[in-house]
């Protein structure tokens, strides 16, 4: 079966369109399929999506590493907790960021941090070390640090900061889904979601990527790509969920 251009007297066979079709979504949807590195896999989410961000969310920025990726992003947000690394953020990204030295979660409380210094406090987290102990022996726990704990649709609207974001990255080694489950009227806004996700229990009581997969999935997300760290935690990107014909073309 052949189909004949408009115009032409060109006859372009139907399996050459199908091939062309197929091999232009492929582009469009696996745009990071060699990927391996996840600071590598985060920078080119960025450098994708950029242009259709208009506000972006980042909860645990820890000294802004990633910050030149984010600007001319018109609306920026960063949470940090952890003192010393909060100070150090505050020096490394510019006057248009706002800045909040606060935890993220799903009740607005005091919760207690499980803090190293080996990496810099980016093992740090709300949950105590399970497996990371053994993926990671040279960071040892030293202590813990009280620090205030905020849910993320409640800050929103205190602050008449509601509806200026659609991109949410999440980096809470492990709290991730307590991050979610405080956002649920923030994640109608947002169109890209980029996410620390866990295998195994790298912290006690964390969240499985199938659990963050299932409660994503109320609000219209499927995870569009993973990039795995020693097969037991790694960065997924979600996106909102497309049309038929796109799961169609996925399968390929």
């Amino acid at each position: 079966m052949t189909e004949r251009a408009a115009g032409s007297s060109v006859v372009i066979p139907i399996k050459t369109l199908l091939r062309a079709l197929k091999s232009a979504f492929r582009a469009v949807c696996r745009p990071f399929q060699k990927v391996t590195d996840i600071r590598e896999f985060n920078h080119r989410v960025l450098r994708r999506y950029k242009r259709e961000v208009r506000g972006a969310i980042q909860v645990g920025a820890h000294h802004g590493i990633e910050y030149p990726w984010f600007k001319g992003i018109q609306n920026l947000l960063f949470f940090e907790p952890q003192p010393e690394a909060f100070e150090k953020l505050q020096r490394n990204v510019g006057p248009e960021v706002l800045l909040a030295q606060k935890a993220v979660g799903a009740e607005n409380k005091t919760v207690e941090m499980f803090v190293e210094t080996v990496n810099q406090g980016q093992s740090s987290s709300v949950l105590s070390p399970q497996e990371h102990s053994d993926l990671y022996p040279s960071i040892v726990f030293e202590g813990k640090i009280a620090v205030e704990q905020v849910r993320l649709d409640d800050y929103l609207m205190e602050n008449h900061l509601e509806g200026r974001f659609n991109f949410l990255e999440i980096d809470v080694q492990g709290y991730e889904l307590e991050v979610l489950k405080g956002a649920q009227k923030l994640l109608r806004d947002i169109d890209y979601l980029y996410c620390e996700v866990n295998k195994t229990s790298v912290y006690k009581n964390c969240a499985l990527v199938d659990e963050v997969d299932a409660f994503l999935s109320q609000f219209g997300f499927f995870r569009h790509q993973t990039v795995w760290v020693k097969d037991a935690f790694g960065d997924a990107l979600y996106l909102k969920q497309k049309p038929s014909w796109r799961k169609t073309f996925l399968r390929y």
